[in-house]
């Protein structure tokens, strides 16, 4: 068997991640497709717009057979972290592929400047640190030192860098590179406008936010293709990528379930930054953030008000909303380092890798035994097993999952949304799919 796997995040699950599921398969040659899927938190830092529950099975009845939990701890940390966690987890399962999805579609451009990350040559290091030093974004200081040091590659590294799921796709290669995994790897080119296109995760939010939450009301979410006006065609995307339209399949995932946003959260943020007394030692809040967070005056914001009072010109909106989401989330830098010194294959006390079931397809339940037979991960169908099969470190890290479902299922509560029983609640299973 022969099974390619896919890091993603499903905020939320719409048709471009089906055709991607289905053109990754294509592209890998593979009888199956695992996900392993960011938890209750996500990259940007913020909260997941649906339970990891209804994304999971969002995604199973969209056409993936098996997912896996990516960690809260790593799920919501800065891009190479992110990275590496979701390379390692698949290296560690054992699957043949991994495949992302890209605007360049060009696997070798993307390679050629994840080399360079990996190797990290000295004069890359000194060119970062003085234009950081300088005021600029951790984003825009990478981009200069390459640029400097491969002046002839200036123009094809910014057409690379400036686009987020290249950006993500470079972090992949090269985490595989570093920890040399034998996973090899596949992109599928984007064809919908890109993170804030018509077509995006981003856009189906906002649509969410305006209109109550309800998935139904989506453009194209209960309408088949062959009710849609060209032009509302031509606006969800490429027919290879139907963009934002969301799967009529999918959508049972979300009975029972209320969206969530940042300022739902904005109540526990203001408790947690009044709990911690030493802000500067959360992962994420260091550059001095932590301290101007202990110096804001005490009134009530929202989520997003705080981040925009901690803002500053080298550090960008996503940095400080990530860094906030870990204060909430109680991820101290000396337990982050811990945990990525733990990313690395199983065996011992030295490994945080776990396997975690999120859910899979009935009829193909024998993904999970043959992965069990390539790797030597602790596979986690029951919560209440977590103590006896994983190790202190593994266990730390399962923790710090379970406390940010907690977390987020006390928000949705105050929405009339679900608050479940974690400990009682075992692996999604579905017995559909999409018609490719």
């Amino acid at each position: 068997m022969r099974i390619v796997g896919i890091i993603a995040e499903y905020n939320p699950f719409h048709a471009g991640h089906a055709y991607q599921i289905r053109k990754a398969k294509e592209l890998a040659g593979a009888d199956a497709c695992v996900i392993i899927m960011s938890g209750p938190f996500v990259q940007r830092g913020e909260p997941a717009v649906f339970s990891r529950e209804a994304r999971a099975k969002a995604a199973l009845l969209g056409g993936a057979d098996l997912i896996v939990s990516l960690p809260a701890a790593f799920a919501s940390a800065a891009a190479p972290d992110f990275a590496r966690a979701g390379v390692a987890l698949a290296d560690a399962l054992g699957l043949d592929a991994l495949c992302f999805g890209s605007e360049s579609g060009d696997l070798s451009a993307l390679s050629m400047t994840a080399d360079i990350l990996a190797r990290e040559p000295e004069a890359y290091g000194t060119a970062l640190r003085e234009n950081m030093r300088l005021g600029m974004t951790f984003p825009a200081a990478r981009e200069k030192a390459l640029a400097g040091i491969y002046p002839e590659l200036a123009g094809e590294l910014h057409e690379l860098l400036s686009s987020p799921n290249n950006l993500l796709g470079i972090e992949y290669l090269a985490a595989a590179k570093r920890i040399g995994s034998h996973v090899s790897f596949c992109t599928v080119r984007r064809e919908d406008g890109g993170y804030h296109g018509p077509a995006s995760a981003e856009e189906i939010r906002r649509i969410l936010r305006k209109n109550g939450g309800n998935p139904s009301a989506i453009p194209g979410a209960v309408l088949s293709r062959e009710n849609m006006a060209p032009e509302e065609i031509r606006m969800a995307g490429s027919a290879a990528c139907p963009g934002s339209l969301v799967p009529e399949a999918t959508l049972p995932a979300y009975e029972g379930e209320v969206p969530l946003f940042p300022e739902d959260f904005s109540p526990l943020l203001q408790y947690a930054v009044i709990r911690e007394s030493h802000p500067e030692a959360i992962d994420g809040l260091g550059h001095g953030l932590g301290l101007r967070l202990k110096n804001l005056p005490v009134d009530p914001r929202t989520f997003g008000e705080t981040v925009d009072a901690l803002k500053t010109r080298n550090i960008t909106r996503t940095a400080v909303s990530r860094g906030l989401a870990r204060l909430l989330l109680g991820i101290r830098k000396t337990e982050a380092d811990r945990f990525r010194k733990g990313l690395v294959r199983p065996g011992g006390r030295m490994s945080c890798l776990y396997a975690e079931i999120l859910g899979f397809r009935r009829e193909r339940s024998g993904v999970i035994r043959e992965l069990k037979s390539r790797s030597g991960l602790p596979f986690l169908t029951k919560k209440a097993e977590a103590a006896d099969i994983l190790n202190p470190l593994a266990f730390a890290l399962f923790q710090k999952e379970m406390d940010a479902c907690r977390i987020y299922g006390i928000c949705a509560a105050e929405k009339g949304g679900q608050c479940r029983n974690l400990w009682r609640t075992g692996p999604i299973i579905v017995s559909r799919e999409i018609s490719s």
